[in-house]
């Protein structure tokens, strides 16, 4: 089985790691307030030039929350590394410890 991780990218599942499952959490719990702003949005600009103006402000705030999330995974990737070596020295330790 794979996953969506981009609009045009499939990752099979063994590929996915940790930081990617969070920052997908991460997306889905904040960027759907933006989605809802935009749908429901009660001062709707009739105007082309407010329109464009909005679009660009909700474009600029995906952005930055998706910059925000890009610098928290690579913040959280060592982490992850770090505690994947640990649990296999402590896999490799049991064995031992087992024969």
């Amino acid at each position: 089985m794979s996953t969506f991780v981009d609009n045009n990218t499939v990752v099979p599942d063994e590929e996915i790691t940790d930081a990617e499952i969070i920052s997908e959490e991460i997306i889905s719990t904040e960027l759907e307030p933006i989605a809802d702003l935009t749908n429901t949005a009660p001062n709707i600009p009739e105007n082309d030039d407010q329109k464009a103006q909005l679009q660009t402000m909700i474009k600029r705030m995906k952005a930055r929350e998706a910059f925000k999330l890009k610098k928290a995974k690579l913040k959280l990737a060592p982490k992850l590394k770090k505690r994947r070596a640990k649990d296999k020295v402590a896999k490799a330790t049991k064995k031992k410890n087992r024969k």
